[in-house]
């Protein structure tokens, strides 16, 4: 493993003009450029305070995401090129602090801004940076800024001595990620020129092997969140640039789009081989994730369907088996006054309710499956015709029975994320957890 992490027994780095650039500060950046995004969208003065605290910090930020080339990763033309006001929030105050660079371009791109952005807190930073001179977009608001939980300052999100954090889906984020991500870019850039040598072709693999290891790290550190992973895709020549988000795609298939599909078609044409490979990659999880969803939908009817047929003939011990073991199992229906909780306590109900369990000549009319596969988990919605000769029909008005029904994928709870070859194409054992059977009834003549 060739990573280039961070040092565990430092905070950060100086840069070569004694810049400290500490750990954590990308992360608290584009966390802050997040909340952000809420509030300026909110567009309400009582939160003017938490947007001036969050200025404040950005403003603080921006010299070291300057230093350690995360502005300059994606262009300014780019970090404006979104409906993301927190992007937008770290390019205005970057140019706010290089008023030089504010060229006819940039002021084109300002100009188009002008309607995607808040009234209220950006828009006024952009009138102020389209003047001939440019003036100042962000005066000091020291003031207005109160302390607020929505700030996210380095040393809080990563304090001293610690190397990490554990995101809420048990992923470690460590320090140092954008570091290692961006040098892996750099070092897949230089050696793509130098093949076919054997020695580069080598190093190659094991940059986008190092890269892969980190794939799950970035994908719950916002980096893809702030730039979706067509933007990774824009420039053609940034070939490192893509890889990252290659590999992502890799792993999460379920975030590959028909924009997505496009822009890599085009793409396959003018990259180059291992680049090429990696786009195959990509378009290879998404034919296996598709083809995983339809057997996952397939397997989901069929067991409701056997579950319907298990209700017919009061066939215990089948419908024992579909319901999953699990106490927070529910079930609802004609029969039930309210909700039935627990695999045990639904089973006895269907056990003495004859009007729910005895059904005479229903049958199925459709029967549409939501999936989500990353969750494990479905749901069953379901229309079912009635006849009104059916004794167990309450009344002569219901036109037939609507169901909802919940679903787990209880052998393989989830495949966040899908690693390279690893081979998973079976779409796994699904149990019944949420039963919500309701009447259809007819309307009332006048």
């Amino acid at each position: 493993m060739t990573i280039r992490w961070m040092s565990d027994d430092t905070e950060g780095e100086f840069q070569p003009d004694g810049l400290f650039t500490r750990k954590g500060s990308y992360a608290s950046a584009m966390v802050n450029a997040y909340y952000f995004d809420q509030l300026a969208t909110a567009n309400n003065p009582d939160f003017d305070a938490d947007v001036a605290a969050i200025i404040e910090i950005e403003r603080e930020l921006i010299p070291t995401l300057d230093a350690l080339g995360i502005i300059g990763f994606f262009s300014i033309p780019e970090w404006l090129d979104t409906t993301h006001q927190g992007r937008h929030l770290i390019a205005l105050l970057y140019l706010d602090q290089h008023r030089d660079l504010i060229d006819h371009e940039i002021r084109g791109h300002l100009g188009v801004l002008r309607d995607r952005v808040s009234p209220r807190y950006l828009l006024p930073a952009i009138d102020a940076l389209c003047e001939t001179p440019p003036q100042p977009a962000f005066p000091q608001d020291t003031e207005t800024a109160a302390p607020t939980q929505l700030v996210h300052r380095p040393e809080a999100l990563l304090p001293d001595g610690v190397q990490g954090r554990i995101d809420h889906s048990g992923v470690f984020y460590r320090k140092g990620t954008t570091i290692a991500t961006y040098e892996n870019v750099r070092r897949y850039d230089e050696l793509r020129h130098k093949l076919p040598d054997e020695t580069a072709a080598a190093d190659l693999r094991h940059t986008v092997n190092d890269q892969q290891f980190i794939t799950t790290m970035m994908s719950v550190g916002m980096y893809f969140s702030l730039f979706p992973p067509i933007d990774w895709f824009a420039d053609a020549a940034k070939e490192g640039r893509m890889m990252p988000a290659l590999l992502l795609l890799t792993q999460y298939p379920w975030q590959i789009d028909k924009a997505i599909v496009a822009r890599l078609e085009e793409l396959k044409s003018v990259v180059s081989q291992p680049t090429e490979r990696l786009i195959d990659d990509v378009l290879d999880a998404l034919r296996r994730y598709v083809e995983l969803e339809k057997k996952s939908i397939a397997v989901v009817q069929s067991v409701f369907r056997r579950y319907l047929a298990a209700l017919e003939h009061q066939r215990d011990a089948v419908i024992a088996s579909i319901w999953a073991d699990d106490d927070d199992v529910t079930l609802v229906g004609p029969g039930a006054h309210s909700w039935i909780r627990g695999k045990e306590r639904i089973l006895e109900f269907l056990g003495i309710t004859p009007s729910h369990t005895q059904v005479y000549g229903r049958t199925l009319e459709t029967a549409e499956v939501a999936l989500n596969l990353p969750q494990g988990t479905a749901r069953v919605m379901a229309r079912l015709d009635v006849p009104n000769s059916n004794p167990n029909v309450i009344g002569e008005a219901n036109t037939g029975l609507v169901v909802q029904a919940g679903f787990r994928r209880l052998s393989i709870p989830s495949c966040v994320p899908v690693l390279k070859g690893d081979g998973e194409t079976t779409a796994g054992e699904w149990h019944l957890v949420s039963w919500n059977e309701g009447l259809c009834i007819a309307p009332t003549p006048l």
